[in-house]
């Protein structure tokens, strides 16, 4: 990593003395100059899928709206802002470029945006070599921590400003197996592999961030759009049937240029509206019912609780990492700790032999996306 910086570890007793919390780096959260507007709206329920995303000219594309992980009918679907026909769920697209979906709940919830690229024929989608790109925030974190929720929100800002930009992956560290205890975390799954990860990268006390693997998150917050790039030459598509503890996932990724060998991908997955205390030192969240120093019902997002290979992942050869070629692995197996298959999404990330991040990629469980073409 570029920079990185040193913290200590601070035990205070709160919550009487059965709760503690282990302290995290302070910073001037609560001066003159923080910004306490409210935070961001939770993470939308309403979520949009379609059956394709990169078509040809006078395809015809199905639309679906879930609320709450169910399949609801009660929705407007809009093409550029321009609504379908009440009860429509499909539109042909018959002209070349780039279309934006949405669809809207009768309630007025309103979900992601589903872009769709349309092209004039096969062959540019084939020998695409241009696809979507997107940055990876890691925040290493922890119920215990007490200035956590800083990063936590930022991140939450970065997701409501520039929600196709940016993946976060929430790693969760706990100090204690006594849930009674203030160090207590219940989403820390994977203790050995995050403890070798976060030596790897230099953790020295949380909260931590990185923007793809090589920047300090905090750091660089303000200066976020540059890292987005118009497009990359890593392409990534996912596929998912999950069940309650388990489940297949099915992946590909195309290369839009040679590389040298060490490329790696990794295979994640998270949960969002997992509710649990936090301990909370800043002004944020200020709007969540407080015991002591920690905000009950914290909704943690972007909870890692299940993963296929490690945090650095498996490496690809080199005689398949080049450009017009193709890696596919169909039999991924991943057992996970989720509690509501509805909230999670499947991450795949490809780095390059620096361990540095090429590309990142989010798909709702139990949902196909395919390549994201770039023209």
């Amino acid at each position: 990593m570029k920079t990185k910086k040193n913290y200590f570890l601070l035990l205070m007793l709160t919550l009487g003395a059965g709760l503690f919390t282990a302290s995290c780096s302070s910073s001037d959260d609560n001066s003159s100059n923080e910004d306490n507007t409210p935070p961001p709206p939770g993470k939308k329920e309403l979520f949009l899928s379609a059956d394709e995303t990169s078509i040809v000219l006078n395809t015809t594309v199905h639309f679906m709206a879930k609320f709450n992980g169910e399949a609801i009918k009660d929705v407007q679907f809009t093409v550029n802002e321009q609504k379908l026909e009440e009860g429509i769920n499909s539109y042909t697209f018959t002209e070349v470029g780039d279309f934006k979906v949405q669809a809207k709940k009768s309630t007025g919830e309103i979900s992601n945006t589903v872009n769709i690229s349309v092209f004039k024929d096969n062959d540019e989608i084939e020998n695409a070599t241009k696809f979507k790109h997107r940055v990876l925030v890691e925040d290493f974190t922890g119920a215990w921590c007490q200035y956590c929720p800083r990063v936590a929100y930022k991140i939450e800002q970065l997701e409501a400003n520039h929600p196709e930009d940016i993946i976060a992956i929430a790693i969760h560290n706990s100090q204690s197996s006594n849930a009674n205890n203030g160090g207590h975390d219940p989403f820390d799954f994977f203790r050995s592999e995050r403890n070798t990860f976060e030596r790897e990268v230099g953790v020295g006390g949380y909260p931590f961030g990185m923007i793809n693997r090589n920047d300090d998150f905090e750091d660089n917050y303000d200066q976020f759009t540059s890292y987005v790039k118009e497009s990359s030459t890593i392409g990534i598509k996912i596929e998912s049937e999950i069940y309650q503890n388990d489940g297949i996932i099915k992946i590909g990724i195309k290369f839009g240029e040679h590389y040298t060998s060490g490329v790696k991908y990794a295979v994640f997955m998270l949960e969002d509206h997992l509710l649990f205390r936090q301990s909370n030192s800043t002004s944020y969240y200020s709007h969540l019912q407080r015991n002591g120093n920690f905000s009950l019902d914290f909704e943690h997002n972007n909870t890692l609780v299940g993963m296929f290979n490690g945090f650095r992942g498996t490496e690809i050869s080199s005689s398949i990492a080049k450009e017009g070629s193709e890696f596919t692995n169909n039999e991924i197996y991943m057992r996970h700790k989720a509690q509501k298959i509805e909230n999670t999404k499947i991450v795949v990330i490809v780095t390059d032999m620096q361990g540095k991040v090429l590309n990142a990629v989010s798909a709702k469980t139990n949902t196909k996306m395919d390549y994201q073409v770039v023209r």
